[in-house]
């Protein structure tokens, strides 16, 4: 049987799909964002990383800094179950038992020959292999990966994934994610979902049929986001989110609708759903308010509503206390027939108690604006 040399020194080819700001490719690398000159300001990589790039009047390239998401679990390989909330097991068909760790090989081993862990790679035997993530708070987490064969094992019958959260199956929609034994470039994920604390997820490595050729590159990354959806509910300022209006002079909280479970402003159409928001004479407004002090990413799509693609359009800012972030004009216009929408992706630095405003305003006439926006935020360093 042809098995993975562990000694042994190899050199990867890492192939980058570029993707555009307003879609994610399946199989991406990294995400690239452009500004409206169509320089390249940022780059996500599935480490974790953040590369942000700036730019003088003349269009020179001035700076380049690497920062890193500070609320984020990329799978970090070490001799220690548990360590940044990561566990190395199996799944036996019944239940999951941890990893032991191998001293003379540097890496985990489970009960059949081939359950194995290394910090390069992954293989399945009779039992499945799993890498283990415990969430240690309730939060609304993004899982960002890709799985592939290593490099020097791609022959064989390929290999099965899939992501649980518990005993809930989250990722791919269908039983497994077919890795082919010659698949080199991978399949990607990018979910995003709400845990409690305690909370496990679980990255499941199957053989298929046949343990040849197994080895397989998966080092996913979990980062947990501020997102209005994941909290939406009848209270004001769960997870720091709240529901206002905006009447020209100040900001006014909404009042729940329990009849039919929204956010009602001072108008009849200044709403806020879990689904969409609308602007009446008052502007519609999501406000998010920082817990600690540090910089954050905040990113989202603004579109119109699917069945409200009619009307002159809408137009929406964001705003730190009293200062416009985004856009670089006074509002960006979503036009009327708009489901593509526009992309922010905004870093600022903020203080604990600073309030960042989701503004949305109807422009002139309020028929067919309900809008779709979830922006999330993430703390980074």
């Amino acid at each position: 049987m042809n098995k993975i040399l562990i000694r042994a020194v190899f050199i990867f080819l890492i192939t980058m799909v570029i993707t555009s700001a307003t879609t994610s490719s399946v199989n991406a690398m990294a995400d690239y964002y452009y500004d409206s000159n169509g320089r390249l300001v940022q780059v996500e990589l599935l480490t974790g990383e953040i590369i942000e790039y700036q730019y003088d009047q003349n269009g020179n390239m001035i700076s380049k800094v690497t920062k890193r998401l500070s609320n984020s679990y990329p799978y970090t390989f070490g001799s220690e179950q548990g360590a940044n909330n990561w566990f190395y097991q199996v799944w036996n068909g019944l239940k999951y038992e941890d990893m032991v760790w191998d001293s003379q090989k540097a890496r985990w081993q489970g009960k059949y020959s081939w359950d194995v862990i290394t910090d390069k790679w992954m293989h399945p035997d009779t039992n499945n292999t799993v890498l283990k993530w415990v969430a240690p708070h309730k939060g609304y987490i993004n899982i960002k990966g890709n799985v592939k064969k290593h490099p020097i094992n791609r022959l064989g019958d390929g290999v099965k994934v899939k992501i649980m959260k518990n005993n809930v199956k989250m990722w791919p929609e269908s039983d497994w994610q077919l890795i082919e034994g010659n698949d080199g470039i991978g399949v990607s994920h990018n979910i995003n979902l709400n845990v409690a604390e305690g909370d496990s997820i679980y990255f499941i490595l199957n053989q298929n049929g046949d343990i040849s050729y197994d080895a397989t590159i998966w080092n996913p990354i979990i980062t947990f986001k501020e997102s209005y959806v994941s909290e939406f509910g009848n209270q004001q300022g769960v997870n720091n989110w709240f529901y206002q209006s905006w009447n020209g002079t100040k900001y006014e909280d909404m009042v729940w609708d329990s009849q039919n479970t929204r956010w009602r402003g001072g108008h009849a159409w200044n709403l806020i759903t879990k689904e969409w928001l609308h602007p009446d004479t008052n502007d519609t407004v999501l406000k998010w308010v920082a817990p600690r002090t540090g910089s954050i990413n905040i990113k989202g799509k603004v579109s119109k509503h699917p069945i409200n693609l009619l009307g002159d359009g809408v137009k929406v800012k964001i705003m730190k206390n009293n200062t416009k972030i985004w856009p670089a004009q006074d509002w960006t216009f979503i036009k009327g027939d708009d489901s593509v929408g526009v992309i922010h992706n905004v870093n600022v630095n903020v203080t604990a108690g600073d309030q960042i405003y989701f503004i949305l305003n109807k422009i002139i006439d309020l028929s067919y604006d309900a809008t779709l926006w979830n922006p999330t935020i993430s703390y980074f360093q």
